[in-house]
């Protein structure tokens, strides 16, 4: 958890110079307040304006470029830091095919600015409280920005109608397993089930 002006400060030229393409292991979400962002999602590059939400999400290849005058919070998480619950009602938004770049609903705009800024206050306190409140207070605030992100009038999520339906959908889901297990599972049979 950090802005996007302090990531490029503490990183001096990495990774953006020269920019290099690599894949994503976390959940990388950054809120544009200022400036515009530009990011390669998966070999495209997007342009990322004041009001709008990046999401990298694990499996994607990203390239960085240099943030120039983009400024706002940046936050960091692993897959499984949700709990099964949340992850249920977020599984529109956290899937491979969801789109890269968000655009809530003006009216949510601060709202959700304001929740990324208290979630990046509570990542700043450890020590402040006890750790288990700490971790507990960090999970809740990501929860209910993601929450309030994806039910954000104006986002739209990647078409889950149809999903685990027939061959091609089997062969989308061998895919992003491949995808995302391809440095752990080397045997065919690692992806049978």
């Amino acid at each position: 958890m950090s802005t996007v002006e302090d990531f490029f400060d503490q990183h001096d030229d990495w990774p953006w110079n020269p920019p290099r393409p690599g894949r994503a292991t976390f959940h990388y979400l950054i809120a544009v307040t200022e400036g515009e962002l530009r990011h390669d999602v998966d070999h495209v590059t997007r342009t990322v304006a004041p009001g709008q939400w990046l999401w990298v999400r694990p499996g994607h290849a990203q390239c960085w470029h240099p943030p120039g005058a983009a400024r706002g919070p940046f936050i960091l998480f692993e897959p499984d830091v949700l709990r099964p619950d949340i992850a249920r009602l977020l599984t529109p938004l956290t899937a491979h095919e969801a789109p890269p770049v968000l655009s809530p609903h003006p009216d949510d705009t601060a709202r959700l600015q304001q929740t990324a800024l208290q979630l990046l206050d509570e990542h700043r306190a450890l020590g402040r409280r006890p750790l288990t409140v700490h971790h507990a207070l960090r999970r809740s605030l990501l929860e209910s920005l993601l929450l309030r992100l994806a039910n954000s009038p104006g986002i739209a999520p990647a078409d889950t109608a149809t999903a685990d339906t027939g061959r091609a959908d089997r062969y989308r889901h061998f895919l992003d397993a491949l995808e995302l297990h391809f440095r752990e599972l080397h045997q065919a049979a690692d992806y049978a089930e």
